[in-house]
């Protein structure tokens, strides 16, 4: 694949470091944070893109599902040499049903059952994609 889901084309490089998923307990939200870091000698914009890896559960409910789905995302935009944290929600009761899958029986959606994994990067491409952790549901 010459480019990926999300893949940008920029006059600069950046890198997304460790993330880390922690549960906002107040609000029921996942929260994915990371590192984000201009490595190049010019300003740019990158997109820091949050992809979920549903439970084998979800193919069972609905249609098959992606790999990965996008379902969250941050723009932001560096000075040469500037780095900043970002914070991306998860929030299962989003209008986008980050967490949910669609079943045809019932006519509603439904969350399945199992272990989700989240990832991070700046495309869909798994080379551009780091593992921030996981959680069952």
């Amino acid at each position: 694949m010459a480019f990926p889901f999300g893949h940008g084309l920029s006059y600069t490089s950046f890198a997304v470091g460790k993330p880390q998923l922690t549960f906002d307990e107040a609000n029921g939200r996942w929260i994915v944070s990371a590192r984000v870091s201009n490595n190049g000698k010019r300003s740019g914009a990158e997109v820091v893109q949050v992809y979920l890896q549903l439970p084998e559960s979800a193919n069972s409910i609905g249609a098959m599902q992606p790999p990965r789905r996008l379902v969250s995302f941050q723009r932001i935009e560096l000075a040469p040499g500037a780095s900043c944290d970002v914070s991306i929600a998860i929030d299962p009761k989003a209008s986008n049903h980050p967490l949910s899958v669609w079943d045809e029986v019932r006519n509603k959606w439904v969350i399945p059952q199992g272990r989700y994994t989240v990832w991070v990067g700046r495309s869909s491409s798994t080379k551009d994609l780091a593992r921030a952790g996981h959680f069952t549901r």
